[in-house]
Formats: C-alpha cells, structure tokens, sequence
C-alpha cells in the first residue's frame, strides 16, 4: 500500500500536482505503468509552463578579479598553443611509392624519423 507521495513540478498547476498525489496514493501497490499513462493524459491537459521571468531577479555577476583572470589565462592559452603550434617541425613525408597518398605510417618529426 502506497503510504505518501509528494510531486515536485515547475509548473504552478497546483490542482496537477495534487491530481497526481491523489493517484499515486490510491493505488494498492505503486504501479509505474499505469503512473506513467496517466500523467501523459493529465500533463497534456493541465501543465503550465512556468514564465521564466519570474526568475529575472536572480543574476551571477563575478567579482571583477575573476574577469580579469579569465581573460588572462585565455590569452596565456592562446599564445602558448599558437607557438607550440608555429614551432611544431612536423614535416609531411611522402610514401615510399611516391604518390603523396599521406600515409603516416613513415614521418619525419624533427630530425628524428619515426616508423608507425
């Protein structure tokens, strides 16, 4: 026997929420099936969708130290990745057969030749 049930929803549709507690706690034994096809039925019916701008009021504003850190490391990241990416000495070896077909099997990194 189903003993308590409390919905949560965004939706400000009180008479759903209560609906649903009243089904829940009626049935013997919780039946997820027969929960399921129901609140299909019922949501369609009495959902509300919240007016977000209720929640206007609520706003992140970082403190102006973070701004300036975040802008900072990313120029860092940025600059360190376009040298390590300019100095890269990664050189496109042709295959054996002389057709160019990019098979990296064989490369030249640097001065070292690397066999995959």
């Amino acid at each position: 026997n189903v003993k308590w049930c409390y919905p949560i929803s965004w939706t400000p549709a009180e008479k759903l929420k209560a609906d649903v507690k009243q089904f829940v706690i009626s049935q013997n034994k919780l039946n997820l099936s027969a929960l399921s096809d129901y609140l299909g039925v019922q949501v369609e019916r009495q959902f509300i969708r919240r007016d977000f701008k209720e929640f206007d009021y609520l706003t992140v504003e970082p403190p102006t130290w973070a701004v300036v850190l975040a802008f900072i490391l990313t120029i860092l990241l940025n600059v360190g990745l376009s040298l390590w990416i300019i100095t890269n000495e990664y050189e496109e070896y042709e295959s054996e057969s002389g057709s160019g077909d990019n098979n990296y099997s064989n490369m030249t990194i640097g001065d070292t030749k690397t066999t995959l």
